[in-house]
């Protein structure tokens, strides 16, 4: 198999129709480094923050002359109307749920004792041999070892980090959009951070943004503690403008409603506020 071989594309049904990976006309190579850099170098947890979100929104903005708040740096500034919503965002989604994001009834599968290649594939990964692992975690995704669903959905939640790891974002993607759409899936809550880091990766980062409407405000309250306040604050506002994109004014309303003062994006929430019409009536952000 090649190294570049298209692994599984997982087990919560068909896989995800195509995407282009090609970046819009007005995106270029200074937006990927630029969050690469500023979040993996930069010692100011706000500046990271900021730089992660440039990747929120694909395509220019149709805006003149939009400020970015508490700006740190003109390198975020020049990106600024990147995070913006937009006039023409409501139904833009790549995918389309049926219904709003909600607790889904019922309970994940089980996972019972793994096989013998399951587990050599389990010790592949937490030894981080990305690749090995890789291939492994395939085999017992797909059932040729035989595992049973808990343990098949695990492997396959793995084979997406292994993939990101491996900087094969396209095909960690394909597993972790089709996850986020099967709210059963046994690594469904612990997906949602995945999809966060798929923000700063200009080709799959509008695939991982819709993707995230599937996540009920509960499991991103997961995140409101003083280690993962960043992530919390990105998937508070990253949810919102997802849920706009759906065409979920009422959602998308009460998320922006949700994104703190304190936070990096509070002023972008404000904006979008304007584009969710009578939903939105009530405090703009919170205190």
């Amino acid at each position: 198999m090649s190294n570049r071989e298209p692994l599984l594309p997982g087990l919560s049904g068909a896989r995800p129709a195509p995407y282009s990976t090609s970046p819009s006309p007005d995106r270029n190579l200074e937006v990927h480094l630029v969050a690469h850099a500023s979040i993996h170098l930069h010692p100011r947890p706000r500046f990271r923050a900021l730089t992660l979100a440039a990747a929120l929104g694909l395509g220019s903005s149709t805006f003149a002359g939009c400020t970015f708040p508490n700006s740190p740096t003109a390198v975020a500034e020049q990106h600024a109307s990147d995070l913006e919503c937009r006039w023409d965002d409501a139904g833009k989604a790549q995918s389309s749920p049926s219904s709003p994001p909600a607790t889904q009834n019922g309970s994940p599968p089980s996972a019972g004792q793994m096989t013998e290649e399951a587990a050599l594939a389990k010790r592949l990964f937490d030894n981080e041999r990305w690749l090995d692992a890789g291939h492994a975690l395939a085999r017992v995704a797909d059932g040729t070892t035989g595992d049973d669903l808990g343990n098949r959905q695990i492997a396959q939640y793995l084979l997406g980090i292994a993939l990101h790891r491996q900087g094969r974002f396209d095909e960690a993607a394909n597993i972790f959009v089709g996850i986020a759409a099967d709210p059963k899936h046994l690594k469904h809550p612990e997906t949602e951070l995945w999809l966060s880091k798929l923000l700063t990766e200009p080709a799959v980062s509008l695939r991982a943004l819709d993707a995230l409407y599937a996540y009920p405000d509960e499991v991103t309250a997961r995140f409101d503690n003083g280690q993962q306040r960043d992530i919390y604050q990105l998937l508070t506002y990253a949810t919102a403008r997802s849920a706009l994109r759906h065409g979920d004014a009422t959602t998308a309303a009460a998320r922006f409603r949700k994104v703190t003062k304190d936070s990096p994006y509070a002023g972008f929430a404000e904006g979008c506020l304007r584009f969710v019409g009578p939903a939105s009536a009530g405090p703009t952000v919170a205190r």
